[in-house]
């Protein structure tokens, strides 16, 4: 109840939606650092199910089914390009693109930049009573 905890983000692979928002904090600006393996993916839902529910009815018009998975099949690698993690970084939604070998450092850059603070105390219980 009485601790602050620096807040970051490192993405290994998939952050689509709320669920990818909740482990952002909140917001890809809330914690002191948002970065992502090359692997990583960033998009509003998985990015299948996205182009299904997005273009259904442009998809819909397309009667011929080897022509309809085709422009489907397009429509998800685009999808897939817009969402990686280069892109990503290049829109801010993420700070940077590291190697994996790299996350230690970015961990304890994070701890070696924040300080250590006091307690707070005003306005908190010092714990938490169980009654």
């Amino acid at each position: 109840a009485n601790l602050t905890t620096p807040k970051m983000t490192i993405t290994l692979r998939k952050c689509y939606g709320l669920g990818g928002l909740a482990m952002l904090a909140g917001s890809t600006e809330a914690g002191l650092f948002n970065v992502g393996w090359p692997t990583s993916e960033y998009g509003g839902m998985n990015l299948e199910a996205g182009v299904k529910l997005g273009a259904r009815s442009q998809l819909e018009k397309i009667e011929d089914l080897g022509e309809r998975t085709r422009v489907y099949e397009e429509m998800v690698a685009d999808a897939y390009e817009r969402g990686n993690a280069f892109n990503a970084a290049t829109v801010l939604e993420s700070d940077d693109v590291i190697d994996p070998a790299e996350t230690r450092q970015w961990i304890l850059r994070l701890l070696d930049a924040v300080p250590n603070s006091e307690p707070i105390r005003e306005g908190r219980r010092p714990y938490i009573d169980s009654w």
